[in-house]
């Protein structure tokens, strides 16, 4: 009991002292993605750090709390594309904007995907729609990830050896599964299309909370984490052309499938 007492005043104390970094987050990054999206020059922005009084391993107990399901992201820091916290008393139209944000995702889903079957395709749905909340993703932006990497394509893998809908590397699981609190089994295959997309989504929020905003994010879970670091390191130019692509298919899903 009293260890279950001091988890609980632990994250409580995380959620007050990350709670104005949320806010920061929200605006940040959503000003961000309509910058990317109208081809701005984001440059401001993109120099702001997000978390700057974050450490990591606070980071990672947020993160893990999250995954475990011992905090929701209501009380944990939630940023990704941001905060969307509600009130209680607004949980029946939370649950009926749910389904109607499923039906949503399955509708793109079965435009889209090559090799599911029905039963598999509403599966995707729900883990997409999961995990969009969880993390506080527009569900569409996970998409447009997942048809950046793989084109939907059912058992994809690509000639460095990524595997899975969102292309994740063997060595990405193995680092993940080594953090501590993390609940999950590193044996489990990449091409369980559930267990995939929960570790990309994870993985994706991770490099968003470590880099500060959505483009770094990104092109750290396109480069890997160590060919980010040696450019940042060396001062290098950072590739556009990853992040270019997944905005441009999430535009295009915003406006083909718009907010039901």
């Amino acid at each position: 009991m009293a260890n279950k007492n001091y988890l609980q005043l632990r994250l409580r104390r995380l959620a007050l002292r990350f709670f104005m970094i949320c806010l920061i987050q929200s605006v940040v990054v959503t000003y961000l993605v309509l910058d990317l999206m109208d081809n701005r020059k984001p440059a401001a922005l993109l120099s702001v750090q997000a978390t700057p009084s974050a450490d990591q391993a606070s980071v990672d107990e947020a993160l893990a709390s999250l995954w475990t399901g011992q905090a929701d992201r209501n009380e944990v820091l939630t940023a990704g594309i941001g905060c969307h916290c509600r009130p209680r008393d607004t949980m029946q139209e939370e649950r009926r904007a749910q389904a109607s944000r499923q039906i949503l995702v399955e509708r793109i889903i079965s435009d889209f995907q090559v090799g599911f079957d029905k039963n598999e395709v509403g599966l995707l749905a729900e883990v997409i729609d999961s995990e969009s909340r969880r993390y506080s993703y527009d569900p569409r932006l996970l998409l447009a990830v997942i048809l950046t990497e793989s084109s939907m394509r059912k058992g994809s893998v690509s000639y460095q050896g990524a595997q899975g809908l969102m292309q994740i590397m063997p060595v990405v699981v193995v680092e993940l599964a080594n953090r501590p609190g993390y609940n999950f089994d590193s044996r489990t295959s990449l091409f369980d299309p559930a267990y995939n997309i929960k570790l990309g989504s994870l993985y994706l929020f991770a490099l968003i909370m470590k880099y500060g905003d959505i483009r770094k994010g990104l092109i750290a879970y396109n480069l890997g984490e160590t060919a980010m670091r040696n450019r940042l390191a060396a001062n290098r130019k950072l590739p556009s052309q990853y992040v270019q692509k997944v905005m441009s298919t999430y535009e295009e899903l915003l406006e083909k499938y718009p907010d039901a």
